[in-house]
């Protein structure tokens, strides 16, 4: 058999470079993908990424033998293969619904979601996983390769992640679709092969790619239309784009139009009969609200409804500037009219980050957001939001959360939880506080309790005093909406439940309690994921040191034989990918509640912290010669265990004091923390390995990382908070720096 000629190492950086840039771009792409099509909830994203890492260190671990005698060009043709299963695993998205048999007008199941997105992420990510090993085993056959060739690679690949998350997220989604922007990337690795195999076919082929890209957002839009069509019988699309906040939508059913986000209803554009029931009962919960700041939900015509009662000037916020411009486009003459009042006035931006930098008073702060199904929105169901919100209420002023999930007459177990969460959170901020029941509650906090009346006859009066005429709303429904009878039985249930949770910025029950809600009205029960809720920090925390001090036992047992010192280093390995991802999960919320949620700078967050790894892995692999391998190791895990038990006193800081520049630097040295675990974890592997397998210590740490997408990103953080989080991964750490210092003699 011919010897397979051995690449350059340029070629082999150059082509890990390419493999990062074309794993992070997808990686990107199609979370948003599955996003537009599953609501959005963290906990979905947790297993998307869990599924994602998952293959990628199955295939990863399979590349070791699998290409073992294939020559370099294997690389090229299975990047382009790859590109186009990734268009097509696009596509597929938008048949989900075909393919799990859903019935119209029903709800993706959590456990439905799982296993679709574990199959088709499959050969992508596997794919991935293959060529990183293949790109390390012929790193290691080039000759002038220095440094471990798998923490070289890791290099490079990291580098072209960096370059694709910033890239990706800050200008070419703003520009284009998803389907161009996949084959822009098919087109660029087209000429990348050009360049290093001078051949003009494959420039002929960029330009081909170019071309289709022309037609890719016709064929977008095509398979768009066909996923409304699979939701509801007669829905038709009459637009859809991608703005920084997520997929956007506007339907017409039935000759009425609906305004749609991530696959979840949003708002009837317009909703006469909602929006005059709901500024009827927030404008008359005050005897004179004179300024008033309206927090999303402005779209239905409430913002206009609430801008009618006299005296009253309305400050409408609207996170998504895009959204509200192309929704507002789809309403009638006479609607758009409605907005031309001198006393109503728009923003666009974060809602807490302009309670935190106006000084202004307001009577009425009026949240109507939505159910807090995801952490963004969960930020305006908190303790800590609700204190801001107080901070900038007028003395009599009143908080008000509008159409918050509920029931009217009976509550099941999940409904209860929830709520109980959210009275139990503004009582421990605010003393008077008033639930009023519904299948869409409100929820009232004022600093007196003699500024919320439950008394029909008050509203009544109220309304009649500033002489509004509705052609939807009658005063005389004030008494079905405050039935005190009602209103009663809803207060002594929410007093009464007994393991209350507070939900707060850093530990967001709110918007796990919002899944069980989901999961019970998609499924009809919810028996294995209510008994989550059951989990207690103490017994998690018991769990994690018994299974340390069984290993650390285990390790002292049998330091002296070959396996345990690599079954120890491929732990600890997983280990660093377990605290890595939980890290990178923990620093993407702690951005979103501190400094709002900015659709590109996580992004750039996760891209920078894709530049730590590099930075971290390059330094450490230039300077391995310096010291032993395990000790640097052990300092390593050391910095990090210091760095986990730090963080939520950092994010305190920088909550009073923020500093987007602070936290970003936060972000690169967590992310420098990991990478540099890297090379000396494979060095000290690599040394008790008779056959070199490259791809096998990137598996471990790339299932470590699955392990905590999946529990850390979907459970521990809404469950437990940061702070048991964050102690956990310390825990982790220092068992094992406990287990590699067992084992320091005996290499």
């Amino acid at each position: 058999m011919s010897e397979i000629p051995a690449p350059s190492i340029t070629d082999t950086k150059i082509s890990a470079v390419v493999l990062g840039i074309v794993s992070m771009t997808a990686q990107i792409i199609l979370i948003r993908e599955f996003m537009a099509v599953f609501y959005g909830n963290e906990l979905s994203i947790g297993f998307l990424l869990f599924s994602w890492l998952f293959w990628v260190a199955a295939g990863s671990s399979t590349g070791n033998f699998l290409l073992k005698r294939a020559r370099f060009s294997v690389f090229r043709h299975l990047i382009v293969v790859n590109l186009l299963v990734i268009l097509s695993t696009m596509a597929s998205v938008k048949f989900v619904r075909q393919l799990l048999s859903i019935p119209y007008g029903e709800f993706v199941a959590f456990f439905q979601l799982m296993l679709f997105s574990f199959t088709l992420l499959a050969l992508p990510c596997f794919l991935v996983g293959i060529l990183y090993a293949f790109l390390s085993r012929h790193c290691a056959q080039a000759k002038d390769c220095h440094g471990d060739p798998s923490a070289v690679v890791y290099t490079f690949e990291s580098l072209g992640s960096t370059a694709a998350g910033v890239l990706t997220s800050l200008f070419l989604l703003k520009w284009f679709d998803h389907s161009v922007i996949i084959m822009l990337l098919l087109a660029g690795s087209f000429i990348v092969f050009a360049v290093l195999n001078k051949k003009r076919l494959f420039f002929t082929a960029a330009f081909c790619c170019l071309l289709l890209a022309t037609l890719a957002p016709k064929i977008e839009s095509m398979l768009w239309k066909q996923y409304w069509r699979s939701v509801g019988t007669g829905f038709e699309l009459l637009h859809t784009s991608q703005t920084r906040y997520g997929r956007l939508s506007v339907i017409n059913w039935a000759g009425e139009k609906y305004l749609y986000i991530n696959g979840q209803k949003s708002t009837s554009l317009p909703d006469p009969i909602s929006a005059q029931t709901t500024a009827a009962l927030v404008m008359t919960i005050h005897p004179s609200p004179a300024s008033i700041l309206l927090v999303g939900g402005g779209l239905s015509g409430l913002a206009p409804e609430m801008a009618r009662y006299p005296d009253a000037t309305v400050h409408y916020l609207h996170t998504d500037r895009e959204a509200f411009l192309t929704a507002f486009s789809f309403l009638g003459q006479d609607q758009k009219k409605n907005w031309d009042k001198p006393n109503l006035f728009r923003i666009f931006g974060d809602g807490r980050t302009f309670l935190q930098h106006t000084n202004k008073k307001f009577d009425l702060i009026v949240i109507n957001t939505g159910r807090p199904a995801t952490a963004t929105a969960n930020r305006y169901y908190t303790a800590e939001f609700f204190h801001l919100a107080q901070s900038k209420l007028a003395g009599n002023g009143i908080l008000a959360l509008c159409h918050v999930p509920s029931a009217e007459n009976f509550l099941s177990r999940e409904m209860l939880a929830f709520n109980a969460s959210v009275y139990s959170t503004l009582k421990s901020v605010f003393p008077s506080v008033l639930a009023v029941p519904g299948d869409d509650a409100f929820f009232f906090a004022a600093q007196s309790p003699d500024m919320l009346s439950s008394n029909p006859q008050d509203f009544y009066l109220r309304f009649a005093g500033r002489k509004i005429e509705c052609e939807f709303f009658h005063p005389a429904m004030f008494s079905t909406l405050l039935d005190s009878s009602r209103i009663e039985f809803l207060r002594s249930k929410l007093e009464s439940y007994s393991t209350v949770r507070i939900n707060r910025d850093f530990k967001p029950v709110c918007y796990f309690f919002d899944f069980l809600l989901w999961n019970k009205l998609v499924r009809g029960t919810g028996n294995i994921v209510w008994q989550l809720n059951r989990l207690k920090s103490r017994f998690l925390l018991t769990a994690v040191c018994t299974i340390l001090l069984l290993w650390i036992g285990s390790s002292l047992l049998y330091r002296r034989k070959p396996l345990s010192h690599t079954i120890a280093l491929f732990t600890t390995i997983m280990l660093v990918g377990f605290a890595g991802m939980t890290l990178n999960v923990i620093l993407i919320l702690a951005f979103q509640t501190i400094f709002g949620y900015v659709y590109e700078w996580i992004g750039v967050a996760l891209g920078l912290f894709m530049a730590g790894m590099t930075a971290g892995s390059w330094f450490i692999n230039r300077n391995l010669s310096l010291l032993p391998h395990r000790k640097i190791l052990i300092w390593i895990l050391l910095l990090l265990q210091t760095t986990a038990l730090v963080l939520v006193p950092v994010f305190d800081l920088l909550y009073r004091f923020p500093s987007t520049i602070l936290f970003l630097l936060l972000v690169i040295w967590c992310g420098s923390l990991i990478g540099a675990a890297f090379p000396p974890a494979c060095a000290l592997y690599f040394s008790h390995r008779k056959i070199r397998k490259p791809g096998s210590i990137y598996a471990a740490d790339v299932l470590g990382g699955a392990a905590g997408a999946f529990l850390c990103g979907g459970l521990m953080v809404p469950l437990l908070g940061f702070i048991i989080t964050l102690a956990v991964v310390a825990l982790l750490c220092a068992g094992a720096v406990v287990v590699l210092t067992v084992f320091r003699n005996e290499t």
